[in-house]
C-alpha cells in the first residue's frame, strides 16, 4: 500500500495525528503497527500532548523536578495518571512552580 513512500514521510504526516487516531492506525494492518512501534517517539509525542490538555504546566514542572530532568516517558505517565502518589507529586510539584 505504502510501497512508494518511505517510512520517514509517513511519520512525518503521523507526527500530527492525536494518541487516539494512531492507535487506530495501528489496528489497520501488520505494517501499521510496525512502522509506529519503530517509531516510537509518535506515541510518546501524542501522549505528551494529550497529557498537556489536561495538565498545561505538566512538563515545565517535570522539567524543573531534579530528580525528572532525565527525558520523560509520557506513555508511562499517561497509564498511571490515576495513582494516587502520581497526582500528588503533580500537585506538589504545581505547588512548588
Amino acid at each position: 500500500m505504502f510501497n512508494n513512500i518511505s517510512h520517514d514521510s509517513i511519520s512525518l504526516i503521523f507526527s500530527f495525528l492525536e494518541l487516539d487516531d494512531l492507535i487506530e492506525i495501528e489496528q489497520v494492518s501488520k505494517e501499521m503497527k510496525k512502522l509506529i512501534e519503530k517509531r516510537s517517539y509518535l506515541i510518546n509525542n501524542a501522549t505528551k500532548h494529550e497529557m498537556l490538555e489536561f495538565y498545561p504546566n505538566l512538563d515545565k514542572a517535570l522539567y524543573y523536578q531534579n530528580n525528572l530532568r532525565k527525558k520523560i516517558d509520557w506513555v508511562n505517565l499517561y497509564k498511571n495518571e490515576s495513582v494516587p502518589t502520581l497526582m500528588n507529586l503533580l500537585q506538589s510539584l504545581y505547588d512548588d512552580l
